[in-house]
């Protein structure tokens, strides 16, 4: 038994254009995260390492853990609007809370990302335009407010005081 067939991938399928397209090399073990050069240069170059030299550190790692930050501060501030408005106006239905959620992050979208990191960037001497704003950032920024509302609403009910 040839070792293609051992590791249960046959040459010509492993490296086939559908399989191999950012050249990673699937070699039979799992692939838990492969040796992939676009993801590779996703962590090492782009929005990561600028995120992170907003805090002084040119590093993908930083620039995660700062942007995760970020995403936390960002949900409890939602969190806490809607449990405030539902404190005082009564319980909101689900496609309320949703569509909150998704003008939560496009307003993150247009304000955080758009206008205040530029005027961050370019306060630190960091090449940036005026405003940064791309499809990607919309879409990422539209579904983390949706993913945000949703799992706000299935298990915090809209309210902390329960």
């Amino acid at each position: 038994m040839s070792k293609a067939s051992a590791s249960g991938l046959d040459p010509e399928v492993r490296h086939s254009p559908r399989i191999d397209q950012c050249g990673c090399s699937f070699t039979g073990h799992p692939p838990v995260i492969p040796p992939c050069p676009a993801v590779k240069t996703a962590l090492s170059v782009g929005l990561l390492p600028i995120l992170g030299s907003l805090y002084g550190v040119d590093s993908a790692l930083v620039g995660w853990v700062t942007h995760l930050f970020h995403s936390v501060v960002f949900g409890l501030l939602f969190a806490a609007g809607v449990s405030y408005v539902s404190a005082h106006r009564g319980e909101p239905k689900p496609f309320d809370v949703v569509g909150l959620g998704f003008g939560w992050g496009m307003v993150l979208w247009l304000v955080a990302a758009g206008v205040v990191m530029p005027i961050w960037m370019t306060i630190l001497g960091l090449p940036t335009r005026f405003p940064n704003l791309s499809l990607l950032g919309f879409v990422g920024h539209g579904v983390w407010g949706l993913t945000l509302a949703t799992v706000f609403y299935a298990f915090g009910t809209a309210r902390f005081d329960r």
